[in-house]
């Protein structure tokens, strides 16, 4: 899915007004700043140093409701100025390290639209974040909520409330047999492959934090998505539930492992049963659909897509690192290789006998350097980061080669 971060320019600037700066919204400041923080406002008194800070809010208003966190703002509403952002270059930065975040650190990704405002000289950044598409948002593997004034990790009940709601609300959508079973067939391999995601990632990396708790997460959020599937209609009809509910268990007897010294084999052996359960179930479902030639176009789009974002970000690498931006560097890096993984699972041989492998590897690699440890070792670790994300930008680029008929495999 594109991932842009738009910026808003007033198109009525004028007087002490810069052409960046949203007229409107920069005389509304003052109105803002007195009501305070609420459910559709939060305040930030700067722009956060850890990556974490923002994307907990982007993510509660994009669980709960579309809000706008204000930059350059204190708790109390005093005004407190972004500094050293009046030429468009440090605006850009601001707009990067905000793109990183919301489509690196945010699970699904979120989509803000961003307003730059000016109040007595002092620059503001406003961040509107929408009501997002899917039930549940995460951030380092906790879903979150907004409440009241507060953003907050979700308790397991009100996430199994806003996965009911969603999926309540998408049947109403289509009622005739066909709409409901292709979607029951999509929902499904969305999330056998993101289940499948973890279960190809080696348990070396999977087994330590942080993706031990983010993988635990992902897999209880996972099984009460399975449960709601396997309830309907289409489910029942097909015989299936047991075996989705099954897999469900297995993905809970996961996330709630109590973890102790020597424990790792035993939770090994559950995960490899989860996987051969997965597979076992998309064998006998999704694979038993071959995809359509427009799906498959659409693959070919996502590919071309994440090449290009590949590429830029490996030609920004160097200057990440550089500017301390190594967290947010791997971040991105690590969502493109979920993607490309996601995506590897699909039937792709018309693309080519042994694009979903190399697609799987390509993209394992990717993951792979989101955990890559950075050690203080004259700035080894972090050139083999730099060149970690080049070359993973070039095989990316000779896959688009194969898929797109220009190179033999």
């Amino acid at each position: 899915m594109p991932m842009h971060v738009t910026e808003t320019v007033g198109v009525d600037a004028f007087m002490s007004f810069p052409s960046w700066a949203d007229e409107k919204l920069s005389r509304d400041l003052p109105t803002i700043r007195a009501k305070g923080e609420s459910q559709e406002v939060e305040f930030k008194r700067e722009f956060p140093q850890q990556v974490s800070d923002l994307a907990k809010e982007v993510a509660a208003f994009a669980t709960s409701n579309t809000g706008t966190i204000f930059i350059g703002i204190d708790d109390n509403g005093d005004l407190i100025g972004l500094e050293g952002l009046e030429d468009l270059e440090a605006r850009d930065g601001i707009l990067r390290r905000l793109e990183g975040i919301c489509s690196g650190s945010i699970k699904p990704a979120v989509t803000p639209r961003v307003i730059w405002a000016m109040e007595s000289d002092h620059v503001v950044l406003a961040v509107i974040v929408p009501k997002g598409s899917e039930p549940v948002y995460y951030s380092q593997g906790k879903p979150y909520l907004r409440h009241i004034t507060t953003s907050r990790p979700a308790e397991p009940h009100e996430v199994v409330a806003l996965i009911r709601e969603h999926l309540g609300n998408r049947l109403k959508e289509g009622n005739s047999e066909d709409e409901q079973e292709s979607a029951f067939h999509s929902e499904l391999g969305l999330l056998l492959h993101r289940i499948l995601v973890w279960a190809e990632t080696p348990a070396k990396q999977r087994m330590v934090n942080p993706w031990l708790e983010e993988w635990r997460a992902d897999y209880s959020y996972e099984a009460k998505n399975l449960r709601e599937l396997a309830a309907g209609d289409v489910a029942v009809e097909k015989g299936l539930e047991s075996r989705m509910r099954e897999l469900a268990a297995a993905l809970e007897e996961i996330a709630s492992f109590r973890m102790t010294l020597g424990s790792g084999e035993s939770l090994e052996a559950a995960a490899t049963r989860a996987k051969d359960l997965a597979y076992a179930l998309k064998n006998d479902t999704v694979d038993q659909l071959p995809l359509s030639q427009d799906s498959v176009t659409r693959v070919r789009a996502a590919l071309r897509e994440m090449s290009r974002k590949a590429e830029d970000l490996a030609g920004n690498a160097q200057a990440m690192v550089d500017s301390g931006r190594i967290e947010e560097l791997q971040s991105q890096v690590g969502s493109l290789g979920s993607q490309l993984m996601h995506l590897s699972f699909y039937d792709l041989i018309a693309l080519g006998r042994n694009v979903p492998n190399r697609m799987r590897e390509v993209g394992l690699s990717m993951r792979l350097l989101e955990v890559a440890r950075i050690y203080m070792d004259g700035g080894a670790s972090l050139q083999r980061l730099v060149e970690g994300v080049a070359n993973s930008a070039r095989q990316l680029e000779e896959l688009v080669l194969i898929v797109e008929g220009e190179s033999s495999e």
